[in-house]
């Protein structure tokens, strides 16, 4: 059932971001083109550069999708208009939210991958500049890589946590849905922040050398990145875990029940 409800995610996710992704690559092979006719031609220099402009807009639309549209459809498959459908369902929550989890996880990932390989179809980077640049994090080139996208993804469902729990604690109240959400939100921002801090400070405390490192020219990664990376961890683990309970103890959705009856 897992697969089942993981598979209807994405069909629903990629339906829309497809059309996104084979823009990203069609301008990005335009601009390849004009990478060889600028040196021929002397207004193509302008062409391309507007063209750049617009790649610049659609990649950063491609992100924001991805890191919006999750939660808009958490919203309205969990918390709205498709609610009274979504638990009927005869699975388990735990089930549903993992499905959600995971397509969001795999729409992410497939963005940064879309993303990389597009900027070297258009030869703005070069894979040798990703490598200089993966060097000044570690020695080790594809360590690098996996500790930057594991970060990235950290902190990516750190903020959609943050939202998606938000969302169903403020939908645990009768009336006033949306500044419970908001007022809730606010509370768990300022818990990260507190707990950033925190993380800050213990690699301060353990790690005195660190600023001295960063001087010379290196950028010590780990030490800098993985202690709050494990604190972010933690509170995404009480983040999924309150929402679980909450979805399955908490929600009120007498509106929807009323909607549909």
């Amino acid at each position: 059932m897992l697969v089942k409800l993981l598979k209807h995610e994405l069909i629903d996710y990629f339906k829309k971001t497809r059309l996104i992704f084979i823009i990203v690559f069609g301008i990005s092979f335009l601009i390849l083109g004009l990478n060889y006719l600028e040196n021929q031609i002397d207004f193509i220099k302008y062409i391309k550069a507007t063209i750049l402009i617009s790649y610049v807009f659609v990649v950063i639309g491609m992100f924001i999708y991805t890191l919006f549209y999750p939660i808009i459809r958490y919203y309205k498959s969990m918390l709205k208009d498709e609610a009274y459908l979504t638990h009927t369902l005869p699975v388990k929550v735990s089930q549903i939210l993992l499905a959600k989890l995971l397509a969001a996880f795999i729409l992410f990932f497939s963005s940064i991958i879309i993303f990389v390989v597009s900027l070297l179809i258009t030869k703005t980077i070069t894979w040798n500049f990703i490598k200089a640049f993966l060097t000044l994090f570690n020695k080790s080139i594809w360590k690098a890589l996996i500790m930057i996208l594991f970060y990235a993804l950290i902190y990516y469902f750190s903020f959609l946590m943050m939202i998606l729990t938000s969302l169903t604690i403020g939908h645990s109240n009768s009336s006033k849905k949306g500044i419970y959400s908001f007022v809730v939100g606010i509370i768990i921002y300022f818990i990260q922040q507190i707990f950033g801090a925190i993380s800050l400070f213990i690699i301060v405390v353990f790690y005195p050398n660190i600023l001295k490192q960063m001087e010379i020219g290196g950028f010590p990664l780990s030490p800098i990145m993985l202690i709050p990376s494990i604190v972010s961890m933690c509170l995404i683990i009480i983040e999924i875990i309150t929402t679980h309970y909450f979805i399955k103890n908490k929600l009120n959705l007498e509106w929807v029940w009323k909607k549909y009856f």
